[in-house]
């Protein structure tokens, strides 16, 4: 979507506002779905956010980046469900807050096959053992492709934590799979992330 475009939806254009759902809807369900595992709740507020996105279009600011503009707005929504839902069972059943476990997507960028789907396991396993920020900015950082000052903005950290962030997820992960790699019998070659191939030789 273009600058122009983000300026005619603000003015009305139903066009300009059906191209931005078009081209960040599955951006913002595959971002929202790296942080919860639920996806009709992802849907959900995702819905939310386009509904009030194309309510209060007028009142948006005409020099915003809308991918920023919407992760940012899915996120804070997204928290602030889980946030109510956590009080809501504290209330009810005292129970301890739900963690966020989100189901990885990074299938959807790894090469298919069946020779292929043990290696995903564990890349999918060594994924889940991160810290959910470092799943977080991973996430951003090769999937949404946002630049690291964007995802500092929208983690609300400095540039040097956000970059921390994902170098450290990714150097865990690479030792995760160098543990793999060491009793496995074949090449294994993986291509982790979007522009990034990880290969280890036992």
């Amino acid at each position: 979507m273009t600058t122009s475009d983000w300026e005619r939806f603000r003015r009305g254009d139903d066009a300009a506002f059906e191209r931005l759902y078009r081209a960040y809807h599955p951006v913002l369900f595959r971002y929202g779905r790296s942080l919860v595992h639920d996806d009709e709740l992802v849907r959900d507020c995702l819905h939310d956010v386009f509904v009030n996105l194309h309510r209060y279009r007028a009142t948006l600011n005409p020099a915003a980046d809308p991918k920023l503009y919407l992760i940012g707005t899915l996120r804070r929504m997204l928290a602030d469900h889980l946030r109510r839902e956590q009080n809501r069972r504290e209330r009810n059943h005292r129970w301890a807050e739900e963690a966020l476990a989100p189901e990885e997507t990074i299938e959807d960028t790894l090469t298919e096959g069946e020779a292929q789907r043990v290696r995903l396991a564990h890349v999918q396993r060594a994924y889940a053992a991160l810290s959910r920020r470092q799943r977080e900015a991973i996430h951003l950082r090769f999937f949404a492709g946002l630049e690291y000052a964007q995802i500092a903005q929208l983690m609300q950290v400095s540039h040097q934590s956000a970059h921390n962030f994902v170098q450290r997820g990714l150097r865990r992960m690479e030792d995760e799979l160098r543990s793999v790699a060491r009793h496995s019998v074949a090449v294994f070659t993986i291509v982790l992330l979007p522009g990034l191939v990880v290969g280890f030789f036992s």
